[in-house]
C-alpha cells in the first residue's frame, strides 16, 4: 500500500469509460477525480467512507495505473503565521 496522507493530491490519468469495469467505489473516485486533483480527506468526505477505506482504494487505483498521486513535502520546523491564518479562517468558515 501506498504512504497517503490526509492532503496527498490524486488526479485520474485515464479515461471515464474505463470505470464501467470497476467495482462502484473505484470508480466514483475516478470521476471525481478526472475534472482535478483531489486530496485524500476530499474524496473520503465526498462519499462519506472512511478515511482508511479511501485510502486503500486510492492505493488500489494508483498500483492499477488509475491515478496519480503527490504528497506533500515534509516540513522542518514551525507552520508560517501565513499558514495557521489560512487554517483558522477556513474552521470558522464551517
Amino acid at each position: 500500500m501506498h504512504e497517503l496522507d490526509l492532503i496527498t493530491l490524486v488526479v485520474a490519468v485515464g479515461h471515464v469509460a474505463e470505470v464501467s469495469t470497476l467495482d462502484r467505489e473505484y470508480g466514483d473516485i475516478l470521476r471525481m477525480c478526472q475534472a482535478r486533483p483531489l486530496s485524500i480527506a476530499e474524496i473520503a468526505a465526498e462519499l462519506n467512507l472512511l478515511l482508511a477505506s479511501v485510502k486503500v482504494l486510492v492505493s488500489d487505483l494508483i498500483s492499477a495505473g488509475y491515478l496519480l498521486h503527490r504528497s506533500p513535502m515534509p516540513t522542518t520546523g514551525r507552520p508560517g503565521i501565513r499558514l495557521l491564518e489560512a487554517v483558522l479562517d477556513g474552521v470558522r468558515n464551517i
